[in-house]
């Protein structure tokens, strides 16, 4: 049987939600990846809508992560199965966390050129991409800023609803559990992990992330305060336990 295909853009924290639940559950696949506004005219032919992750199954186009994870999950072993379906929190991080983490990051990252390069350097993407990419920045950088309504105000609306998060589920980890709720990794957990790895950079996700010191003193300065809260540790101990 034919490989599911999981299209990309290789260093987007939706994708590797994605990526990560279809690895936890055992299902091989092939990844095609592609660079931001390249990516359109791929999905589109793959029967997509605009966004990435898109997966291709002999089942029919998965073109959301939430629906991707819960494919992956049905066809998992018992012992690999994501705890339930945890709604509420699953959906907070799907469309508050995800997107306001993506906003803060290109906010640092889109003005800066060779940071932005260094994301798009992924054998997975093809080479005329990675050809083209360089002269294209500019475009691409004026296109992506009003896609993604990136300005200062949009940032700090962002940045403080990603310290609530933070805050919140720090509140939920206080009495010691392992996990957000429940006795193991649950879909709520992984969306949590993935969706925040802009603003903690584990060493485990699988992309060529900028050294601290490559970045803005303060962009570095707030990814090493997450990194210390108790939500933050919390990621990256879920990336370095977890994620195989």
């Amino acid at each position: 049987m034919k490989k599911p295909l999981l299209i990309t853009i290789p260093f987007s924290h939706y994708c590797d939600k994605a990526r990560w639940a279809l690895d936890r559950a055992g299902v091989a696949f092939d990844e095609v990846g592609h660079l931001p506004l390249l990516h359109f005219l791929p999905v589109r032919r793959a029967g997509g809508r605009r966004t990435v992750p898109v997966l291709v199954t002999g089942d029919g186009v998965l073109d959301d992560s939430p629906d991707i994870v819960r494919w992956a999950d049905r066809r998992a072993p018992p012992e690999r199965r994501l705890l339930g379906e945890i709604a509420e929190l699953e959906k907070r991080f799907d469309t508050k966390l995800g997107p306001d983490t993506r906003r803060w990051a290109y906010f640092h990252i889109l003005p800066r050129r060779e940071v932005l390069l260094r994301f798009c350097d992924d054998a997975r993407v093809p080479r005329w991409e990675r050809l083209a990419f360089p002269v294209l920045y500019p475009v691409a950088r004026a296109l992506m800023t009003k896609a993604m309504n990136i300005n200062p105000a949009s940032t700090q609306r962002s940045l403080e609803r990603i310290d609530a998060t933070f805050e919140r589920v720090g509140a939920l980890l206080a009495d010691g559990r392992p996990f957000l709720v429940g006795a193991r990794l649950s879909a709520a957990d992984l969306a949590f992990a993935t969706l925040a790895v802009p603003t903690v950079m584990p060493p485990e996700q699988r992309c060529p992330y900028p050294a601290l010191e490559d970045l803005p003193p303060e962009a570095a300065g707030r990814i090493k305060g997450w990194r210390a809260h108790p939500a933050g540790e919390y990621a990256l101990r879920l990336y370095r336990e977890h994620r195989r």
